[in-house]
């Protein structure tokens, strides 16, 4: 396949990290099979469960299928009985809502994005929950590579680090391997960066262009806020390109500077429209939900009043939250991962900072890193009160800022990490 025979990598490395992925994917199939064994609340099988409902659809009527499946009039009415079954297919409830005193905060109903996979993967698997597994360990090395070969022409001599962030931190490579959103994010986000920046590389771009499009679609299906959190960047880098690629820092600085300026006349001319409360409305939704799941630990349960002042306050919980939540030794294997990931990703840091110099080779590209890094991990750990779903959520975020971090980084002076990846095997 020439995407992946060009990619950089060659064929051994690809291989391996594909297997890798297979493993984990499995492994955390296994725990969530027969250690957390509630499958009414676990996301793996929830959307899993669903998906076979939706499957058995094409068995009484295939058109009827490929409604549900594509979302083509899937709200039509003589469909309702089919989903009768279903746990997580409907939108919350307005009682639900009510009760909990917040408004729906799902508007494009992502849970049927993951269910959908699994009614078309179903065709093939038959109900065993592996298959998907291998399914969705190759998107999501499909969008790793994609997301590689835009960015590893910036890191000449730190292509091993580079391979490590994107596929190796211990969280990313669990949870982006499950039949979960986090490897169908992966994918779309990859396929989004690999085109986006080819648009500006290519004298006809038309094809990377509408690839673009349709991923960042599927990204907003998937996670809106990602889409939110990164669309500053895409602002200011198209500007930079579009204007002879000079002061990428000026460009981006100017960016966020409208876009605040923007957010505070919306705030105090119209504040029903204020942005901050979906953002603090969000989070007591979170915390509402976490109390009503009987969740275990909570990292916060405080409401915040949506004016900058207040919610900047939290920005020390939000770091402490970035990069120490959890570091316990524990019993859980999930907690326990994700202790390991922060050590890692803490030394990393110090590392970088160690070998870090005043030249950076592309700093449009490394202002778009920092930027979609740092707005959504503030996202996540300010909405994100329970440990469980912060662990698995900071993978959108934290390779992000690492690998910003690895472009101020020179080149580190070890065998292993100075010597570039081979590419003589092909795929």
């Amino acid at each position: 396949m020439p995407f992946f025979r060009n990619s950089g990598l060659g064929f051994k490395t690809t291989a391996l990290l594909f297997v890798l992925k297979l493993i984990a994917g499995t492994g955390l199939t296994l725990v969530y099979t027969y250690y957390y064994t509630d499958k009414s609340t676990s996301d793996i099988y929830k959307y899993f469960e669903d998906g076979k409902v939706i499957y058995n659809v094409i068995k009484e009527s295939p058109v009827d299928y490929a409604k549900l499946v594509t979302g083509i009039g899937a709200n039509d009415t003589t469909l309702t009985h089919y989903l009768d079954d279903t746990k997580n297919w409907h939108e919350q409830s307005g009682e639900w809502l009510n009760l909990i005193k917040v408004k729906n905060f799902n508007y494009f109903n992502s849970n049927r994005l993951v269910t959908r996979f699994n009614a078309v993967v179903m065709i093939f698997s038959q109900g065993n929950i592996f298959v998907h597994v291998v399914f969705m360990c190759f998107l999501a090395l499909i969008g790793g590579v994609a997301l590689y070969r835009a960015l590893a022409q910036y890191y000449r001599q730190k292509e091993k680090l580079l391979i490590l962030l994107i596929f190796l931190l211990p969280g990313v490579l669990f949870w982006q391997s499950g039949v979960l959103k986090e490897g169908l994010l992966i994918f779309f986000t990859g396929t989004f960066i690999y085109n986006f920046f080819a648009v500006f590389n290519k004298p006809k771009p038309w094809l990377n262009i509408a690839v673009a499009i349709v991923a960042m679609l599927f990204i907003i299906l998937c996670k809106y806020y990602v889409a939110l959190a990164m669309a500053p960047g895409i602002v200011a880098y198209t500007w930079y390109a579009l204007a002879g690629k000079q002061n990428a820092g000026f460009k981006f600085a100017y960016t966020f500077l409208a876009i605040m300026l923007g957010l505070a006349v919306i705030l105090y001319a119209t504040p029903q429209y204020n942005p901050l409360n979906t953002l603090c409305d969000k989070r007591d939704e979170s915390i509402k939900s976490a109390i009503f799941g009987e969740a275990k630990k909570y990292l916060f349960i405080d409401k915040v009043a949506p004016y900058p002042a207040d919610v900047a306050r939290k920005i020390p919980e939000v770091i402490k939250l970035s990069f120490v939540e959890p570091l316990k030794v524990t019993t859980s294997p999930l907690i326990l991962l994700a202790t390991l990931e922060n050590l890692l990703v803490l030394a990393l840091i110090g590392l970088f900072m160690f070998y870090a110099q005043r030249r950076i080779e592309s700093p449009a590209v490394f202002w778009f890193l920092i930027s979609y890094s740092v707005i959504i991990l503030f996202v996540i750990c300010f909405t994100t009160p329970v440990s469980g779903g912060l662990v698995r959520y900071k993978t959108a975020g934290i390779p992000f800022l690492l690998m910003a971090l690895l472009m101020l980084c020179k080149p580190i002076t070890t065998k292993f990490f100075n010597s570039a990846i081979t590419t003589n095997s092909q795929l």
